[in-house]
């Protein structure tokens, strides 16, 4: 299990060790860029990357992904519950994103629009491990 922060595809890393997530600054001083990721995720299945993934507000854990087939870059926000506090998972409980060792792994997951209209995970299912 991997908890390296991708910089330049495939040249350079930053280990963050046993942390679960970073500081989104961080990213930003790092180069990560995760504004450049979008939150308009198209509804349906797609494979994809865990680049990395930076603490939010109100008990959020943002998720920056990499579509394996097309390179498009995906932002996508999990929250924890009082039911079940301090993971972050898909609506379908599956696998808790806040999990160390879980950069580069490869997800299958399924989106589609919550009323607000923002993406959401409906289910998540790990297809390769880094």
């Amino acid at each position: 299990m991997s908890n390296l922060v991708e910089l330049i595809e495939n040249e350079e890393y930053i280990d963050i060790g046993d942390t679960r997530a970073i500081d989104y600054y961080d990213a930003v001083d790092w180069g990560l860029e995760p504004e450049s990721y979008t939150r308009d995720i198209p509804i349906g299945v797609h494979n994809l990357k865990l680049m990395f993934k930076t603490w939010g507000k109100k008990n959020s854990l943002n998720c920056f992904f990499k579509d394996i087939n097309t390179n498009k870059k995906y932002r996508i926000t999990v929250f924890s519950s009082y039911k079940i506090p301090y993971q972050y998972k898909a609506r379908d409980n599956n696998i808790d994103f806040s999990e160390s060792g879980n950069l580069g792994n490869i997800y299958q997951i399924t989106t589609k629009n919550n009323p607000k209209g923002y993406s959401i995970m409906i289910s998540v299912n790990l297809l390769n491990t880094i």
